[in-house]
């Protein structure tokens, strides 16, 4: 595997080319406390509550008064790039580039779309009842970390590489599989023990990966 080239590279979204997303302004919206929102999120980074039971409960207090589906759109649209993510995928455009994501689909192809992206994969998905928010749904039955392998795989055949080919941008704990299956995580900033483990390259920045691919 060490031989072979990169010839397609994959990212994780929030947290690698996005610094902040909407998150928070979505909750506050949708009535969710920031201490509860702030306890779900740090329950999830512990591995104490799993990503579907987090979505959830999320769900579950926006249904007291559930925003409007313009609202939420507009609220989507309300993330910012990290320092350089937008020369990044323009000095990248000789690979085939896919954006891989936990994160809701239409935000995700809304950073695509900026960017210049094909390919993009969003694992939830926000049902609506009419104009008002109804739920929180999935793209797939797999988990969130078998599901980004999902996408990968897919994306691997649409553009004719194997997954070994791939290198796989991410920062948190649900890109270990992704890792796994590419052979091939860079990882940025820290991440935990087990994804350090997993993890091809580790980078402190964007940038570096123009030395690694």
């Amino acid at each position: 595997m060490a031989d072979k080239p990169i010839k397609a590279i994959a990212f994780d979204v929030d947290g690698t080319l996005v610094r902040e997303n909407f998150w928070g302004a979505l909750n506050r919206a949708g009535g969710l406390p920031e201490a509860e929102d702030m306890h779900f999120f740090e329950l999830y980074v512990e591995g104490k509550l799993g990503y579907r039971d987090w979505m959830g409960k999320i769900a579950k207090t926006y249904q007291a008064n559930p925003p409007k589906k313009d609202e939420v759109e507009k609220i989507l649209q309300m993330y910012a790039f990290a320092p350089g993510a937008e020369d990044l995928i323009r000095n990248l455009s000789r690979y085939p580039l896919a954006l891989i994501s936990s994160n809701i689909d239409t935000y995700v192809k809304c950073v695509a779309e900026r960017l210049g992206i094909e390919h993009a994969y969003g694992y939830t998905t926000i049902e609506y009842d009419g104009d008002r928010f109804s739920g929180i749904g999935f793209q797939s039955e797999a988990t969130e970390l078998k599901a980004k392998v999902e996408a990968l795989e897919d994306f691997a055949g649409k553009v004719g590489v194997s997954l070994d080919e791939i290198a796989f941008v991410g920062d948190s704990r649900n890109d270990l599989e992704a890792f796994t299956a590419t052979g091939r995580g860079v990882l940025i900033g820290e991440g935990n023990e087990e994804l350090r483990r997993a993890a091809w390259k580790r980078i402190g920045g964007l940038n570096e990966i123009l030395g690694i691919v």
